[in-house]
């Protein structure tokens, strides 16, 4: 008899069917809307707590710009992974079509970062050429990241299933 104690996942875990924990309990037209606002929660939670590391990082290893450069670049790729990550696994739709969501969430972010950086360039009197270039080469990489991890995650299943199914034949 197996007493340890069953471990409980958290509500932003995320499912077999590559869907939030907390989400499966909303109706769909709930989690259509709430897909963007998630996505922007998740960066935004990224942008805060990195934000602090970095300036603490920055602090240990002096101000060069060198490491502020490779600090935001690390920062924006994860922020714009997450966001790929948490707008699919909002999304109410079937597994093997979590892809095409990333796609189109790949879309919507590249939408947002060519918006983000035209606005940066109109307004601002003076920026960094290099750690704007750096940073916007850095999240679309985020992005794709984001994308493979989902494709990769929800055809995961589908090949185990498959193996399994033929075992069965055998």
């Amino acid at each position: 008899m197996d007493m340890t104690p069953k471990k409980q996942d958290s509500k932003f875990s995320i499912n077999e069917r590559y869907d939030f924990l907390f989400a499966t309990a909303l109706s769909k037209p709930v989690r259509w809307l709430l897909v963007l606002p998630v996505a922007f929660c998740a960066m935004g939670a990224i942008q805060f707590l990195g934000s602090a590391l970095i300036k603490l990082l920055c602090n240990l290893f002096g101000d060069g710009e060198a490491v502020a450069v490779l600090l935001n670049s690390i920062l924006c790729t994860i922020k714009y992974m997450l966001f790929i990550i948490a707008a699919v696994a909002t999304t109410p739709v079937v597994k093997r079509r979590k892809v095409m969501m990333a796609l189109l969430a790949l879309v919507v972010g590249l939408l947002i970062l060519g918006a983000s950086n035209a606005l940066l360039v109109a307004v601002a009197r003076e920026f960094d050429m290099t750690m704007l270039i750096a940073t916007t080469v850095c999240c679309v990489l985020g992005m794709i990241i984001g994308v493979i991890s989902v494709y990769v995650k929800t055809r995961e299943g589908s090949v185990t299933s498959i193996q399994q199914k033929q075992h069965v034949g055998e």
